[in-house]
């Protein structure tokens, strides 16, 4: 009688190599497709369109490659973009410009090409653009002023706060407090920081900068060998420091799926290297692991007994 184990190990063999035969195109296309599923789009009148068109697309690969299909797609989506333009997330954009992509160049013989080629601008863009606006164009950011506001007022930096910035619970709840009386009466308040928050907006401030630039300069130099061997290995990392805290599950697993656009079909382990994080990205939203380790952490921290 075969072990558990053995059971396993065969299990994840067999199931490994039914996912490497499937095309890197319809792997982007069904993913894609998955992620506006369940995604709202704010408005019914934008959701029903897009929740018929992707359950085609899922039901019917044939509908899944229709350009008619992701032109569609992108038009309700886009359309998002202009109605809620001025709240919309950054990320809403990328998706709309995406989905645009995906119809053009399934419109064309070369599709598999059209769309890595998409795929690869799309990221180096967005990573240039994002330095550009942080690091050129946004004095309070490169200062550090950004990040020591945002760790403090932004709730999903909570656990990166507790677990990295010297804080205690009660002395985040008290800021907390304060930033709701502000909102409430406009008037002066006091937060508590720390030597080590300020020190940590700091690194989160360069850290952020230095990798993305990198990000950037490894899509967009396609040139440079050495570059483009270590493009996946910069988005994946630059996956795994950032959406555990910085809980962005749709720009996180909007990233991966334009990753593994650019998986050659040798790239079989970094395209699997890729649906795993993205799977850890979209889990962590019901699994919140970093609330449990920072309870944990936390457990008996008060305003006389800091941490370390």
């Amino acid at each position: 009688m075969n072990s558990p184990i053995a059971i396993l190990s065969s299990w994840l063999r067999e199931h490994y190599r039914q996912f490497a035969e499937v095309s890197t195109l319809d792997l982007i296309v069904r993913l894609t497709m998955i992620f506006l599923l369940v995604k709202p789009m704010n408005l019914w009148y934008l959701q029903v369109p897009v929740t018929l068109l992707c359950i085609l697309g899922l039901a019917s690969p044939r509908a899944g490659r229709s350009p008619v299909v992701w032109f569609l797609l992108a038009y309700f989506l886009l359309a998002r973009v202009v109605i809620f333009w001025d709240v919309v997330d950054n990320h809403i954009y990328l998706l709309g410009y995406w989905a645009l992509a995906l119809a053009c160049a399934l419109a064309l013989a070369e599709s598999r090409t059209a769309i890595s080629v998409s795929a690869h601008l799309l990221l180096g863009l967005a990573f240039l653009f994002s330095v550009l606006w942080k690091g050129v164009l946004s004095p309070d950011f490169v200062s550090g002023e950004f990040f020591r506001y945002t760790l403090l007022s932004d709730r999903r930096f909570h656990d990166f706060v507790l677990l990295f910035g010297a804080l205690s619970p009660q002395e985040y709840a008290s800021n907390q407090g304060e930033l709701r009386q502000l909102a409430r009466t406009g008037e002066p308040i006091t937060l508590i920081e720390s030597a080590r928050l300020v020190l940590l907006a700091q690194i989160s401030t360069w850290w952020t900068l230095v990798h993305e630039a990198f990000i950037a300069v490894a899509f967009l130099g396609k040139r440079v060998a050495w570059l483009s061997k270590v493009r996946h290995a910069a988005l994946v990392s630059f996956a795994w420091i950032t959406y555990p805290f910085a809980t962005v599950v749709g720009f996180g697993w909007l990233l991966m799926i334009l990753g593994i656009a650019q998986c050659e079909p040798e790239l079989k382990r970094t395209r699997l290297l890729y649906l795993a994080t993205l799977l850890v990205i979209f889990v962590h939203q019901f699994v919140p692991w970093t609330t449990a380790l920072t309870e944990t952490v936390t457990a008996g921290w008060s305003p006389t007994n800091p941490p370390s």
